[in-house]
């Protein structure tokens, strides 16, 4: 693979990342609960605030923010419509996903002091919840609190995804239910149960497909079938996806036998074994309608991440600083491809060594 040098040109939200001008703006969402919490008008950090209402939790955030993108959503909207042009008011509303990046930076933070009143309190209602759930999206002028609007277009209901709704019908198997399951864990960011279903998905796998061994450990079996002879994928590609499923394995017994409990903020690992376990299913052993639902599952669960987490501007800003010095490459053919994806599976030494770290574990990778 060639390296390929950083190159002007443009890249989505390019006109509010390098635009000059920034507002002092207060971005605000409500979510829905069925309880009411002894006392929730905390501060999680110097610039997120939960006030809580009757039944519900306000949350604000207090953001420096691109004056272009301020104007397009509270002024630029409605005189588009006001002037019927359709386009433009498209592409306004459009800059709204950007406000939701925001809140997907932070909501994390905003799960776990949830989840903490739920266990302090002893509350049965409560649980995870996801971005799609959350109203009232809106974005304020922090300096003159009448000047702002709401976030139109969300949340976005999701249709059925047309082929996994036609593949279901034949392909439905319970170690397929626990992959969904585990998707939707992540999108509710329930982070442990979702660790659980990745790895009962697996052992459902086996057994669906008489593969388990009585005299064969996970690990084992793990070492027995995600060998070249069973993918189109070579050794090295393959030898990232064994070590991610051991990992994710004992990080799940962790969960289950010595008091483990990641929280929100580790949707990253989560990610990681969805995406690893997909490549676990797109092997020789299974069947093609089962290969082709869960090819069919796994592309909507990246369109769906991307739509509802939205467009993090902090982030994209980032790297296009960084842009200069990464390790960009023309892909040339399927190996390079490969590459690409399985590396991105890869965990760093530095992620793992935080894990153990910030829960006093001693899981190797």
């Amino acid at each position: 693979m060639d390296k390929i040098d950083w190159q002007e040109g443009y890249y989505i939200g390019k006109e509010y990342i390098e635009d000059p001008e920034k507002i002092e703006a207060i971005i605000q969402y409500c979510i829905k609960m069925p309880v009411r919490f002894e006392d929730f008008n905390i501060s999680v950090s110097k610039d997120i605030k939960i006030i809580q209402g009757k039944g519900e939790l306000l949350v604000n955030i207090e953001k420096a923010v691109s004056r272009k993108l301020f104007y397009d959503i509270v002024h630029n909207i409605s005189k588009a419509v006001k002037d019927n042009d359709i386009e433009a008011a498209k592409t306004y509303v459009n800059a709204g996903r950007f406000v939701v990046g925001y809140i997907s930076s932070s909501f994390p933070l905003i799960i776990d002091e949830i989840q903490k009143k739920k266990y302090l309190e002893g509350h049965l209602l409560v649980r995870t919840i996801s971005l799609p759930e959350i109203i009232d999206v809106a974005i304020v002028s922090k300096e003159n609190k009448k000047e702002g609007a709401v976030i139109t277009g969300w949340p976005i209901p999701m249709p059925p995804f047309p082929p996994s709704k036609f593949l279901a019908r034949e392909a439905d198997a319970i170690f397929i239910r626990d992959f969904i399951e585990a998707i939707t864990c992540y999108f509710g960011y329930d982070i442990n149960e979702g660790i659980r279903k990745i790895i009962t998905s697996l052992e459902n796998y086996w057994i669906n497909y008489n593969l388990k061994k009585k005299n064969k450990s996970f690990k084992e079996l793990v070492d027995l079938y995600i060998v070249e002879e069973n993918y189109a994928y070579k050794e090295h590609n393959l030898k990232i996806i064994r070590k991610n499923i051991k990992y994710i394995y004992d990080i799940r017994n962790s969960i289950v036998h010595n008091k483990l409990r990641l929280k929100a903020n580790d949707i990253y690992l989560l990610k990681i074994a969805i995406g690893s376990l997909s490549y676990v299913y797109q092997g020789k052993l299974i069947h093609v309608e089962h290969f082709n639902y869960v090819f069919s599952l796994t592309q909507q669960f990246i369109g769906i991440d991307h739509e509802f987490n939205g467009l993090n501007l902090d982030y994209g800003e980032k790297q296009k600083e960084t842009a200069a010095e990464s390790n960009g490459f023309v892909i040339k053919n399927k190996e390079d491809m490969d590459d690409y994806m399985f590396n991105g599976l890869n965990l760093s030494s530095e992620y793992v060594n935080e894990i153990n770290t910030n829960y006093r574990i001693s899981l190797k990778y």
